[in-house]
């Protein structure tokens, strides 16, 4: 419709204001399901990324009201949806995020649902190593890449994997410098003796044991 073209072209434009943007998730649903006539499912990778970054830079008092209103907006009660799947690396709590949500499910890498899906398995990584003809570097790659255990699954980063396999099996840090490690190095900076110690035993090759709180949640 007319009132479909006009509000995006608003946003294209960057004229939107901040009722216009939080509706647009919604609004996109409507323009899918007039223009296909069927409900689509919506992936929102990373969803917690503006969170992060408000949390990091100081903003993050005022960017979780904006997403709870967009992500209640798009998601509750909406006709033209079929499904939504989030997926992000911070556990954001239902109450700040999304309390306007019914029928949330939460899966974390401690289920075993899922465990499979967060990365390659060791059968995936032998395959692609076969159709490369790289299975006699598997021992190296196991080594280096194999940081991951999902809920008894092992994992391999994907990104790793590939590129690795791209080279010709050369073994390298891929991952390094893919991501934003702010919150990382901000909690570390800030973080207690007793725990910098137990992050240099690590560094150092050693094992440690801790119990992890699922309950603890970003704010």
């Amino acid at each position: 419709s007319q009132e479909h073209l006009s509000f995006y072209q608003r946003i294209l434009m960057r004229e939107a204001n901040q009722a216009q943007l939080a509706n647009s998730l919604k609004m996109l649903t409507e323009c899918l399901f007039a223009h296909h006539k069927r409900a689509p499912i919506v992936l929102i990778d990373e969803y917690d990324t503006p969170l992060h970054a408000g949390y990091v830079h100081g903003f993050y008092d005022e960017i979780v009201p904006f997403f709870r209103n967009f992500l209640s907006a798009g998601l509750k009660d909406n006709r033209c949806l079929f499904k939504a799947v989030l997926t992000g690396i911070l556990r954001i709590s239902r109450e700040s995020l999304f309390s306007g949500l019914n029928n949330l499910k939460v899966y974390s890498l401690l289920e075993t649902r899922f465990s499979s899906y967060f990365g390659f398995t060791e059968p995936e990584v032998m395959a692609l190593l076969q159709k490369a003809g790289l299975q006699d570097k598997f021992s190296g790659i196991k080594d280096w890449y194999n940081g991951y255990a999902m809920a008894g699954t092992t994992i391999y980063n994907p990104w790793s994997i590939i590129n690795c396999i791209e080279e010709g099996g050369c073994l390298k840090p891929f991952w390094v410098n893919t991501s934003d490690n702010e919150l990382i190095k901000s909690l570390l900076a800030g973080s207690s003796g007793s725990f910098k110690e137990n992050f240099e035993a690590l560094l150092q090759g050693e094992t440690l044991e801790s119990r992890i709180d699922e309950n603890i949640v970003f704010a």
